[in-house]
């Protein structure tokens, strides 16, 4: 707290519009936070009084003026991973709950089955949902569906094909370490994984 004091102290006596000092002085407006906000006035962080043998002390935390930021970045990050691009035009409304022409009507309830639990799913995002099936059948096209409707809503996605994660992957442990695990915290800490 004594440093930080010392800090504050040095900067308040920064160069006024009558001193000479050609020192840059930090902006207020490029910090991260919310400049009106009463928890960090701006700083974007917040650092919790904890005593020092806490695994916590001095750690700061992201303060919750910029929670929708972090969630956005986050959001992004998936997204880019993600090949939802190519099929952010499959959703539910497109879907042909009853199959193409010519499918057996054991086959095409099959399908309505499938098409209307992975829109309750999608609605409630809630355990697993298992989608198997031949080639065809419109396996991709429910689970693009579900990350779509998932990613519209604000949900963090993030959708890959077994062969895209696996090459992914591949690449990263070729790479290094490092690479690997910042490809595996970003699927962990998705939300939605489709």
């Amino acid at each position: 707290d004594e440093t930080l004091k010392k800090i504050a102290a040095g900067m308040s006596k920064g160069s006024t519009p009558t001193s000479s000092s050609t020192e840059p002085q930090p902006k207020f407006n490029d910090l991260p936070g919310d400049p009106n906000c009463p928890y960090c006035h701006g700083v974007g962080y917040l650092r919790r009084d904890l005593p020092l043998g806490h695994p916590d002390f001095g750690k700061l935390e992201s303060c919750t003026c910029r929670m929708g930021e972090i969630s956005q970045q986050v959001r992004q990050r998936l997204f880019s991973l993600s090949n939802l691009s190519e099929l952010s035009h499959l959703s539910f409304e497109n879907f042909n709950p009853r199959g193409r022409v010519g499918l057996w009507p054991k086959q095409a309830d099959s399908l309505e089955q499938a098409y209307n639990h992975a829109q309750h799913f999608s609605h409630s995002l809630t355990g697993w949902l298992v989608l198997q099936g031949g080639y065809g059948c419109g396996k991709t096209h429910l689970a693009a569906a579900i990350a779509n409707f998932a990613g519209g809503i604000g949900v963090p996605t993030l959708f890959l094909t077994v062969p895209d994660l696996l090459a992914q992957v591949r690449v990263t442990l070729h790479a290094r370490a490092f690479s690997f695990l910042k490809l595996f915290g970003k699927i962990s800490n998705a939300s939605l994984v489709c």
